[in-house]
């Protein structure tokens, strides 16, 4: 009877520090879990601010290193993956290590992070993007319809397989494409293309007004942008034969690097070369425009 008794008590003990055993390691993964969300929503905050910084390149770079940190405890953390894809879209920084995997691209970082995040169509769209193929474009959207990046990425996908009438009707239908840089870019493009150059104008025009949206952060204006929108305002006008207005956009957008816009000024037709000249002989151009301008037309 004796040894029956001490046997069940040895049962009955090893089954309340089992139960107490997985209540604690339950304990522990809702603590982490915790622990994981409320990370993740820092460095989105963090990352969120960057446009009213006085050093958005450095303090992107450190937001990178906190999330590339975090990863290594939640290493299944949609938004701490969002924000580590995001911060190197916007900086770069390769290689690096995840989990003891080294990191060498922006494509390979989406890759693993699509992996570990599998459901997230802001992942699936820095993807998109990352890679610029149909596939990934059509995947992201697939996943969420009505999330605007990823319908911005798969338009600027078609676009550059010139397919513009598509990329220009999913353009035309986002009704929030002033909260994603670069998105009234692709819009005025898809309507210079296709002949509605008083449309591109329009559309250049909102792309300046957009810049500091939040709904995809970002670094301060998009430069590059910015310079597209110029350069296809500038051809727009060109198009109408409103050479003075053609003129000052064009030449804003080669001194910011547009190559389109450069040979455009090269190649000017008798009566826009007036307005170029004309220009050239303002007192109100920039010396460094002046000069810019003035070795294009030598070309």
């Amino acid at each position: 009877m004796a040894m029956r008794y001490f046997r069940r008590m040895r049962i009955a003990t090893l089954i309340r520090r089992n139960l107490i055993w997985l209540c604690l390691v339950a304990l522990y993964g809702t603590a982490q879990a915790s622990d994981c969300a409320n990370r993740g929503r820092y460095l989105y905050t963090q990352l969120s601010q960057t446009p009213t910084v006085m050093e958005p390149r450095g303090w992107v770079s450190r937001i990178f290193r906190e999330s590339v940190a975090a990863l290594e405890d939640c290493p299944t953390d949609e938004v701490m993956w969002y924000v580590l894809l995001r911060s190197v879209e916007l900086v770069g920084a390769f290689p690096f290590h995840i989990g003891g995997t080294e990191i060498q691209g922006l494509r390979a970082a989406a890759d693993l992070g699509s992996q570990r995040a599998s459901g997230s169509v802001r992942i699936a769209t820095v993807r998109a993007r990352a890679w610029h193929t149909t596939d990934t474009a059509r995947a992201a959207v697939a996943l969420d319809p009505s999330y605007t990046p990823a319908r911005v990425a798969l338009a600027s996908v078609l676009l550059d397989q010139a397919e513009v009438h598509q990329a220009r009707t999913i353009l035309e239908n986002v009704s929030d494409l002033d909260h994603v840089p670069g998105g009234y870019t692709l819009l005025a493009r898809s309507r210079l293309l296709t002949g509605d150059f008083e449309g591109a104008i329009s559309a250049a025009a909102k792309e300046r007004a957009s810049m500091l949206s939040t709904l995809e952060p970002h670094i301060l204006p998009d430069m590059t942008a910015i310079r597209d929108a110029r350069e296809i305002a500038g051809q727009a006008y060109l198009a109408k034969q409103k050479y003075t207005r053609a003129a000052e956009l064009l030449l804003d957008a080669a001194v910011r690097g547009s190559n389109t816009a450069r040979l455009a000024i090269v190649r000017a037709n008798p009566p826009f070369r007036v307005a170029l000249t004309q220009l050239l002989n303002s007192p109100n151009l920039p010396r460094q425009s002046r000069a810019f301008l003035r070795d294009l037309l030598r070309r």
